[in-house]
């Protein structure tokens, strides 16, 4: 009787890849996942913010020249926003990431005041 119901065991192969420094990411340091709406799995570092598009990362992380950068490369969390935005906390604070623009916004308050929310200092968004 035994026999009968191990001819039934599925045996599928899975094909796993490692994602590295070596493969392109920017740190092996990982804090923060989230796959969003796109397809994008975004990975958070302590070394900036990946966006792998299945292929190839693409690295975002802070640029003194540029106030619409990173505001700091040690990614901490991630949460998906409605509209292509994203809520991303480093080390040196809070941002809204626009997918559309590509940019970040330190300017948290002034995103959550347009959701109807009240401003202030945040420990952690769920879902």
């Amino acid at each position: 009787m035994l026999q009968s119901l191990s001819g039934f065991a599925q045996s599928e192969y899975y094909n796993f890849s490692k994602l590295d420094i070596y493969t392109g990411l920017s740190h092996n340091q990982v804090n923060a996942i989230l796959k969003d709406a796109d397809g994008f799995v975004w990975f958070g570092t302590v070394s900036g913010l990946n966006r792998y598009d299945g292929y190839s990362c693409r690295i975002f992380s802070k640029n003194y020249n540029d106030s619409s950068s990173l505001p700091d490369n040690s990614v901490q969390s991630l949460y998906e926003l409605p509209d292509g935005k994203m809520w991303v906390v480093t080390m040196g604070g809070p941002c809204i990431y626009d997918s559309h623009t590509e940019k970040f916004d330190a300017d948290y308050n002034g995103h959550l005041h347009s959701l109807g929310l009240p401003s202030g200092a945040f420990i952690n968004i769920v879902k």
